[in-house]
């Protein structure tokens, strides 16, 4: 699961990919922590618009030679996928909200973008067009 710990950050302004919020090695240390399968109204945040999650994933050893799928049961509208630094995978549109993937499983494959045995950075660049917003459902790896 990876519900727990992800730093957060609003981004009013879009200003976020151009400072750099979506690198690996971005310091969010201030950035409050907010968890995953929750609106990020319900946790003190009225807010539409742009927002990033970000947080860090030990890869083990053992899962060397291993298909590492990230499977999101629903991001409240859209969202891009950044893996240590590099946009992997989008999902819905930031523009058109008849596009959202509220209710839509999303699974994307990270065995080729994750550094096996260290830590990786894992980054959630999200659009909420109106409404509650965020990660809304459950979020975890499936290792195959």
């Amino acid at each position: 699961m990876l519900t727990e710990n992800w730093r957060f950050q609003i981004d009013p302004d879009q200003q976020g990919e151009k400072a750099g919020w979506a690198e690996k090695d971005f310091p969010d240390q201030d950035w409050p922590l907010l968890q995953a399968g929750r609106l990020w109204e319900n946790q003190g945040f009225s807010y539409d618009g742009m927002a990033w999650y970000r947080r860090q994933l030990d890869v083990s050893a053992d899962w060397r030679g291993k298909k590492i799928i990230m499977v999101a049961e629903g991001v409240d509208d859209a969202y891009r996928l950044w893996i240590n630094g590099k946009p992997i995978a989008f999902y819905g549109s930031f523009t058109d909200h008849s596009k959202t993937v509220y209710q839509i499983k999303t699974e994307t494959d990270l065995t080729d973008f994750l550094v096996i045995g260290t830590m990786n950075s894992i980054v959630l660049q999200v659009v909420d067009v109106f409404g509650g917003g965020g990660i809304t459902q459950p979020i975890y790896l499936r290792i195959e």
